[in-house]
């Protein structure tokens, strides 16, 4: 059973001196909304909910968490597991979400309190959150650098590279030729059988996707992630699907179970990549990982905020058994590397979770509270 005492939240904001660049905005600070849960016996566990982009709204998901989500589990009776608390809050806020429009952020704020009660539920059960999920899991998982460009990405890449990674993500979608020049240069610079793949963040139309991809055939991409938006007709994306010699891969900023599993089923993608802290949590997300497997299209979480969430996507991938790749952000991040110490090391493109109760790590919030803005 678990039985909650309190729940915490906590918002940081981290300026940043060299903003981070899309095809679809500028990041000049990176944001990160943690969640500390205790049961009644003292036992915490740790969540995080995505306000990746834009950034102004980490305080509005601290606000859900506080006001609606915590008073709902603090009146209720001890549950008896996560997915039961998971449930329950889908089902109390269903009709606060379609009065409030606001699907996306109480997902986000669900999936936290998700990470979080699994966190602290493995703790006491003293096992790792993988192989409470999973018995026969893998805790060695591959892993690939993420975020690189538009400017220099092959400096970032080779230092990456140097650095353990195998495999790299080139951010597209920018005019003036830019892609071309980045692609060109970053298979210069690595071996020829590291991966690369490359991503549109949703900006092109179906026919800018058909010639970009005929352009960038000759650089043996890996994948295109989200050449078009990701609610484009399920019939677009195989269209594109059938056409392109390199496969896609999309998933993260699709939300609820209907619309993933028709996903996976009828898209044509080879990768889907469900993010932890957008939708799902653990308890959302397992049964889809499932149904991807049957389905043979490969797992591959998207991350790309704090460290909580990036080390919870690590132990889904473990558990999944999946071969796909988890995604760790080049670009400095204190809320990344900080907050979870010491940072798993890459060693030829892989990271090895630790054999410990829940994540693995305390979270080292002391490090990282010169960064509270709430």
């Amino acid at each position: 059973m678990i039985s909650i005492g309190n729940i915490e939240t906590f918002v940081l904001r981290v300026p940043l001196e060299k903003p981070v660049r899309s095809a679809v905005g500028v990041y000049d600070n990176r944001p990160g909304v943690f969640v500390k849960i205790e049961d009644t016996n003292g036992v915490c566990g740790w969540g995080e909910a995505f306000c990746n982009f834009p950034p102004c709204g980490a305080e509005h998901r601290a606000r859900l968490i506080d006001t609606v989500l915590k008073p709902l589990l603090l009146a209720h009776d001890p549950f008896c597991n996560p997915q039961e608390a998971y449930s329950y809050l889908t089902q109390k806020t269903a009709i606060i979400v379609l009065k409030s429009g606001e699907f996306g952020p109480f997902a986000q704020c669900i999936a936290a309190i998700d990470i979080a009660l699994w966190d602290l539920w493995a703790r006491v059960n003293k096992i790792p959150i993988w192989k409470l999920l999973n018995p026969d899991g893998n805790p060695e998982i591959r892993v690939y650098a993420s975020g690189l460009g538009p400017d220099n990405p092959e400096k970032t890449a080779v230092q990456k590279q140097l650095e353990g990674y195998t495999a790299f993500k080139l951010k597209v979608g920018f005019e003036g030729g830019i892609d071309e020049k980045n692609l060109h240069n970053l298979r210069m610079a690595l071996d020829n059988d590291a991966l690369i793949m490359i991503d549109a963040n949703q900006v092109w139309s179906l026919e800018e996707a058909v010639s970009k991809i005929e352009s960038f055939e000759k650089y043996n991409l890996h994948w295109i992630e989200e050449p078009i938006r990701c609610d484009c007709s399920l019939e677009e994306w195989q269209q594109l699907a059938d056409f392109s010699p390199i496969d896609l891969a999309s998933g993260e900023n699709l939300l609820g179970e209907e619309s993933c599993s028709q996903f996976i089923e009828n898209s044509g993608v080879r990768f889907i990549q469900p993010d932890i802290i957008k939708w799902g949590g653990y308890s959302g997300l397992l049964p889809l990982i499932e149904l991807s497997s049957r389905a043979n299209v490969t797992y591959c979480p998207h991350t790309f905020a704090g460290g909580i969430g990036l080390i919870a996507s690590a132990h889904l991938l473990a558990a999944s058994q999946s071969p796909g790749l988890l995604e760790i952000d080049a670009n400095d991040n204190p809320l990344r590397t900080e907050i979870i110490e010491p940072f798993p090391q890459t060693t030829v493109g892989k990271i090895i979770l630790p054999d410990k109760p829940g994540l693995g790590w305390e979270p080292n919030i002391e490090n990282v509270l010169k960064f509270r803005v709430q």
